[in-house]
């Protein structure tokens, strides 16, 4: 990833290890989750978010801040069109994109009484930054994606200035 702040730690590891899990938390600190799912590997981002929370507890972290990719629609969300809907049907019948494990997820930091944010994407591109170009809040969630660069600035600014606590905000390119 491109983006680089002396304030993040980046920590490797395995998410379904939850003594791992905890270990790897600072106490005091935000925790930020940016997975993306292996083949094979349905309910990671469920599983990822349970040990998480659990370790978030154990260390007394009350921040965390995860991302969601694949364009997973919420209850919540408005109708999609319908070009976005084939293609999430498409990426869910490849094995590509699992939007129920989002929405489990958000059902398991719904009942935490942790103070999260999921910022969601449609997809990630490798590409240059747009150097904070981007919109985040209640857009809608399309089928443009976002630099990983873009995305890691949304996810920080989510807990350096207190946004989005306990919500599902959208991260698109600026238009």
């Amino acid at each position: 990833m491109g983006y680089a702040d002396a304030r993040v730690t980046v920590v490797e590891g395995d998410v379904l290890d939850s003594t791992g899990v905890t270990a790897a938390i600072v106490e005091d600190a935000a925790v930020f989750v940016a997975l993306e799912r292996a083949s094979g590997s349905p309910h990671v981002l469920e599983t990822a978010v349970r040990h998480i929370a659990a370790g978030c507890r154990a260390r007394g972290v009350k921040r965390i801040v995860v991302l969601g990719i694949g364009g997973a629609r919420l209850p919540t969300d408005a109708e999609p069109s319908l070009a976005v809907s084939v293609a999430r049907w498409v990426r869910g019948a490849t094995g590509a994109h699992d939007g129920d494990d989002v929405i489990r997820a958000v059902d398991w930091l719904r009942a935490s009484k942790l103070e999260w944010t999921l910022v969601r994407v449609a997809a990630l591109h490798d590409g240059a930054s747009s150097d904070g170009k981007y919109t985040m809040g209640d857009a809608q969630l399309g089928m443009e994606a976002v630099s990983r660069e873009d995305v890691a600035h949304a996810m920080v600014s989510c807990v350096e200035n207190h946004l989005f606590v306990r919500q599902t905000p959208v991260v698109v390119p600026a238009s």
